[in-house]
């Protein structure tokens, strides 16, 4: 009997232990209507930078994301923190890429 306690104690320990130290998002700090429009440009930088290689494609990577943030009036580092957020929330993220993906249906079919 005092076995079957300790184990499970032990069991239940470990469980609080390794979910602890997992860091979870439970909500993208930036609003959607902030968040996906800046998605859709990155996605479309993304694109425009497919035909390039090696430095180059760094630098204007670096160009393009800065010309991004000044847009949508937004920090550098906060995007890295946002896109961080995503990163470590795939749920989140598929919700965001799935609008991100009818937002540029819905531009290009209005053009």
């Amino acid at each position: 009997m005092k076995g079957n306690v300790l184990l499970i104690w032990i069991v239940a320990m470990l469980l609080l232990a390794t979910s602890a130290c997992r860091e979870r998002y439970l909500k993208i700090s930036l609003p959607n209507d902030r968040l996906i429009p800046i998605l859709c440009d990155i996605h479309i930088a993304e694109a425009a930078l497919q035909q390039v290689n090696g430095a180059r494609k760094d630098s204007l990577n670096e160009v393009y994301l800065d010309q991004i943030c000044t847009i949508h009036q937004i920090s550098r580092e906060r995007l890295d923190e946002v896109l961080e957020e995503l990163r470590n929330n795939p749920d989140a993220m598929k919700k965001a890429y799935l609008a991100v993906a009818q937002a540029l249906e819905e531009r290009r079919t209005a053009q």
